[in-house]
């Protein structure tokens, strides 16, 4: 017969097991989180100039951005400005004048400088006779407003007609230059 044995000498088999370590995933969220972000604003970076075409994304950021003292860039829109109504005309009693007129304005919604034109003029073959670069003093009417004014930022939807008269030397024959089209490109 065998003896109660007292239950605190009593010697059971004893099997312990690891706990598994604890998991970080903290730490890989924060990663992954903070990569995310990065993409994001490198994506974002790199669409600037989509996002700066937007007029609500400037009107949000220009005053938040003025405060430190930093102007946002104005993107190229190469399609922004519209030449109309171009007339060429020849100033009879002066040879060697010549006039051009036109309708200038742009439909973009984000304020645009005026911009630079290149006038091209050919002859009734239509070969290349005459270039000239307009920077925007030249073509501009006196007495427009400060807002309209050549180093001025001009709102969409504002036509202003312009009014150039050129000089063309006349040709080693002694003859004036004739023109029969005229081409008015806005430049970037």
């Amino acid at each position: 017969m065998s003896t109660p044995q007292d239950l605190d000498t009593l010697q059971l088999p004893v099997e312990l097991t690891r706990r598994p370590a604890p998991r970080r995933h903290g730490l890989w969220l924060a990663l992954t989180v903070t990569g995310l972000i990065l993409a994001a604003g490198e994506a974002v970076w790199l669409s600037r100039d989509f996002w700066l075409r937007q007029p609500d994304v400037r009107n949000f950021l220009t005053p938040r951005l003025e405060v430190f003292g930093y102007e946002l860039e104005r993107p190229y829109l190469p399609d922004a400005w519209q030449v109309s109504a171009l007339t060429l005309r020849a100033e009879p009693a002066a040879p060697g004048v010549w006039h051009v007129e036109a309708m200038l304005q742009h439909d973009a919604g984000i304020f645009q400088h005026w911009p630079p034109l290149v006038l091209e003029l050919r002859d009734w073959q239509g070969r290349l006779t005459g270039r000239r670069l307009l920077r925007p003093a030249d073509y501009l009417p006196a007495g427009l407003p400060a807002s309209l004014a050549p180093d001025a930022l001009v709102a969409g939807g504002q036509p202003v007609r312009i009014h150039v008269a050129l000089r063309f030397p006349a040709s080693p024959d002694g003859k004036a230059a004739a023109f029969e089209q005229a081409e008015l490109r806005p430049q970037p």
